[in-house]
């Protein structure tokens, strides 16, 4: 496929990269940057380590690392941070053919630009591409199917949810995927469902009816799905110890820990990062 590649730090500022209207990759470092446009392309910009700030169409994020945000042809972008540590990202600007396919069947409004989080797959291909053992073809594959698997996810949900008008199950699918954002930012808290519902903007009763219409689960069900989801991944992280895993899924003790996770996987965590991973992802 051959995708250009640029290694950007402070000596590359925006206005020497010439985007043109091609797929790309720019690997990027800087403890300082700012940059506004009104984008041109589709892009997808996941941070590796640190915290980049955006500001789209109005609307601010704060992107973390393991986060990203997706940002569409005639997007108002303003990118902004200062940080006393070097902050690292990688932006796949999308080609015009894959750009077309993805707004051709108002794919752009049902996938809104906004802030998403994601599983490690970026962070693998930066660890591979240090070792010299990966290409930016490889980053540019591994955005494309995250951004298809999101459509296809708000797609599944759309059509679970239909019977209606085609603006509400656009609406209640919206809905549904703004709680498992929700849940996903707040990982390590305790399950709230009053709290869920409200961010949704649906009473509780409604919500419930909603959500697991769309996803086949409770809420508290998907919650600790993508719970034991996440402690997979960070199993899979390398020599992180399974204290720190369960601190960061917010469990006090190791024990509470271990006993979900083994009812989750049939195995206890240090039994199952011994036999399956890098293996799961």
């Amino acid at each position: 496929m051959g995708v250009p590649f640029i290694h950007a730090t402070d000596t590359l500022i925006p206005r020497d990269i010439q985007l043109e209207r091609e797929s790309r990759v720019i690997l990027s470092e800087y403890k300082s940057f700012e940059h506004s446009l009104v984008s041109d392309v589709l892009s997808l910009k996941y941070v590796l380590e640190g915290v980049e700030e955006y500001t789209v169409n109005g609307r601010h994020h704060r992107v973390e690392s393991g986060q990203f945000i997706l940002v569409q042809p005639g997007d108002d972008v303003k990118v902004a941070w200062t940080s006393p540590d070097v902050v690292k990202g990688v932006c796949i600007y999308f080609d015009p053919a894959f750009t077309e396919e993805f707004l051709s069947e108002d794919h752009s409004t049902l996938l809104p630009s906004r802030k998403y989080i994601m599983d490690q797959r970026l962070h693998k291909w930066y660890k591979s591409y240090l070792k010299g053992a990966s290409s930016a073809d490889e980053a540019w594959w591994q955005a494309a199917g995250i951004t298809n698997e999101l459509l296809r996810q708000h797609h599944r949900f759309s059509k679970q949810l239909s019977g209606g008008r085609p603006s509400t199950s656009k609406a209640l699918s919206a809905a549904t995927v703004e709680a498992i954002l929700f849940m996903n930012e707040h990982i390590n808290e305790p399950f709230e469902l009053e709290k869920l519902a409200h961010h949704a903007c649906l009473s509780k009763f409604h919500f419930l009816r909603v959500f697991k219409q769309a996803t086949g689960l409770t809420p508290q069900a998907y919650f600790q799905k993508i719970r034991y989801q996440r402690a997979c991944e960070l199993l899979d992280g390398g020599e992180v110890k399974i204290q720190e895993v369960a601190w960061e899924l917010g469990f006090n003790e190791v024990g509470a820990f271990s006993k979900f996770f083994k009812k989750h996987s049939g195995e206890s965590p240090s039994k199952w990062k011994g036999n399956y991973a890098s293996m799961m992802f």
